[in-house]
C-alpha cells in the first residue's frame, strides 16, 4: 500500500485481499503471524490496527474509563477442582465397591476379579479396567461389565422385533399359516 493512500483507501483495499495476503499484512504490521485463520476477523485487527496508529487509538481518558470497568466486573468463579493426589481415573458411580469379589462362570472355568481402589484384580495382575480384565480372558475386545453381566448387553437390551415369535402367542387354530392343515 503506498504512503499517499488515505488511511480510508487502505482498509478499503483490505477489504479486497484474500487470506494469504492478509495474513501476510498481518507479518508486516506485528512482525509475526496471526494466531488465527478468519479471513474476517483478521480484516478487522488489521483495518483497527492501521487506524490506531494513523489516529493514535483511544485516549488516555478512554483508556481510563475501560480499566475502571474492567475493575467492576465480578465474574462468576468456577468452582475450584480438588487437586488429584493419584493418576487414577474417578470411579463411576454405578462401579462395583472396593474389595468386591465378582464371579463368573466362562467356558466351564469359574473366573473371580478383585475390585480394588485402584482397578481390578485377576490372575495376580492389576488392570485398569473391567474391559482389561475381560479382554485378557477372551482375548477380544469386550465391555467389562457387560461381560460380566453388571450391565445389560445391547443384545439383550434391544427389544425383539414384531417378526420373531413371541412366547405370549396363542397356538389355537388362527395362529397357524394359511394353507396348513
Amino acid at each position: 500500500m503506498t504512503a499517499t493512500a488515505t488511511i480510508e483507501e487502505q482498509v478499503l483495499a483490505l477489504q479486497t485481499l484474500d487470506l494469504s495476503a492478509l495474513t501476510a499484512r498481518h507479518v508486516e504490521l506485528f512482525g509475526k503471524p496471526p494466531r488465527f485463520r478468519n479471513r474476517v476477523m483478521l480484516w478487522r485487527k488489521l483495518a483497527w490496527e492501521l487506524q490506531r496508529r494513523h489516529y493514535g487509538g483511544l485516549s488516555a481518558k478512554a483508556k481510563a474509563r475501560l480499566e475502571q470497568l474492567v475493575a467492576e466486573v465480578r465474574l462468576p468463579n468456577a468452582p475450584a477442582r480438588p487437586a488429584r493426589t493419584t493418576s487414577a481415573r474417578p470411579r463411576p458411580p454405578d462401579a462395583p465397591t472396593p474389595g468386591t469379589t465378582i464371579i463368573r462362570t466362562w467356558h466351564d472355568r469359574e473366573l473371580r476379579v478383585t475390585v480394588l481402589d485402584s482397578g481390578f484384580e485377576y490372575g495376580g495382575k492389576t488392570y485398569r479396567s473391567l474391559s482389561g480384565v475381560a479382554r485378557a480372558i477372551t482375548g477380544t475386545g469386550w465391555n467389562g461389565p457387560a461381560f460380566f453381566g453388571l450391565r445389560e448387553t445391547r443384545q439383550a437390551a434391544r427389544p425383539k422385533s414384531r417378526s420373531e415369535p413371541r412366547a405370549e402367542q396363542s397356538a389355537g387354530p388362527e395362529a397357524e399359516p394359511k394353507g396348513a392343515a
